[in-house]
């Protein structure tokens, strides 16, 4: 398999109405809002957003044997 035939995707629920679907791949990092983008996340989600990303990304470092630097900006 390539580098560029793979990606990781995660559902990450974030409360009971709002989830967020995370994939990261060589092509970068996308993340898909369900139903709609929110505006800002209160603190238990923003919690639970971070989570699920930081699981994410520790999969993706898994698959390519090294490190990863992530900014929240």
């Amino acid at each position: 398999m390539s580098t560029a035939e793979w990606a990781i995707s995660r559902v990450i629920p974030i409360n009971d109405r709002l989830s967020v679907t995370m994939t990261c791949g060589p092509m970068g990092f996308v993340c898909e809002w369900s139903p709609t983008t929110p505006k800002e996340l209160k603190k238990k989600e923003r919690r639970r957003y971070r989570a699920g990303r930081d699981q994410l990304i520790a999969e993706v470092a898994a698959r390519l044997g090294g490190n990863i630097l992530l900014v929240e900006i």
